[in-house]
């Protein structure tokens, strides 16, 4: 509880002050959405067929490309 106190004290805060920015804080460092839709999202992703290559063959095609004018 002091190092609350001297924490809220260094910012010029009451200890309550202090305590709701921290909390508040706290709730913005989360991450925000809903996890089941998140995950649905995720799953139907994969379900889908995208043209993909070798990663050998895509980015030896990149690195000459960065050789073209």
């Amino acid at each position: 509880m002091a190092e609350i106190h001297q924490a809220a004290d260094r910012a010029g805060l009451t200890m309550s002050e202090w305590v709701r920015n921290a909390l508040r804080q706290a709730r913005r460092s989360r991450p925000g959405g809903d996890l089941a839709r998140k995950l649905d999202a995720v799953r139907t992703a994969v379900t889908h067929e995208y043209p993909t290559a070798d990663i050998g063959a895509m980015l030896r095609e990149i690195e000459r490309g960065y050789g073209s004018p």
